[in-house]
């Protein structure tokens, strides 16, 4: 009896442990490190070109499917309601602070891939969220429940996403470099 209980204490108390190993880590330091200065790079620099080409991107998607468009510079006239695109609209400052999570410091090639990939999927999500954003404001959708609310929703699901699938490489890079985790891992599995 007194047995199972010290099994379920360790199993409790071993998810905490390790969680804390791994925020406390050099590799966890360096994250967050580099997060801070992707957020002093996004707020530093100028992102008009990239506002331009999404500007031009949703112009050309708009008229595909047959909308009345005028793009001038970063803002855009879809069937007479104006859509201005700014720094945020780009979802530069969530791709620039979800790349460091997305290099896991095994092999640079895969690391390479993995953030390509992030980049493509977090573009083709803000494109789409833009898209039903421009059509929900149309059909008279409150700029609320069309613009504010999905935005947060998408935002905090890529980054709540990106940091599981971190602190989980982190998990299993840990039980790869310390042995003794690995140890107590199998021991409360039994």
């Amino acid at each position: 009896m007194n047995n199972n209980l010290s099994l379920k204490l360790d199993q409790n108390i071993q998810p905490l442990t390790l969680f804390i190993r791994i925020m406390l880590s050099w590799r966890s330091i360096i994250t967050f490190g580099c997060c801070v200065i992707a957020a002093l790079v996004y707020d530093n620099m100028s992102w008009k070109p990239l506002q331009i080409f999404i500007a031009k991107l949703m112009a050309g998607i708009f008229e595909i499917v047959g909308y009345s468009v005028i793009r001038i510079d970063d803002i855009l006239n879809v069937e007479s309601y104006r859509f201005h695109f700014i720094n945020h609209c780009t979802y530069a400052n969530g791709i620039l602070i979800g790349i460091p999570f997305m290099w896991w410091g095994r092999k640079p090639y895969y690391d390479i891939l993995r953030i390509i990939l992030f980049i493509v999927v977090v573009s083709i999500i803000n494109v789409v969220r833009i898209y039903f954003l421009v059509v929900l404001t149309i059909k008279g959708i409150p700029w609320i429940f069309a613009h504010t609310l999905p935005i947060h929703v998408i935002s905090w699901s890529i980054f709540i996403s990106i940091f599981l699938l971190w602190l989980k490489a982190m998990k299993l890079l840990l039980c790869k470099e310390n042995k003794t985790i690995i140890k107590l891992q199998r021991e409360t599995t039994l």
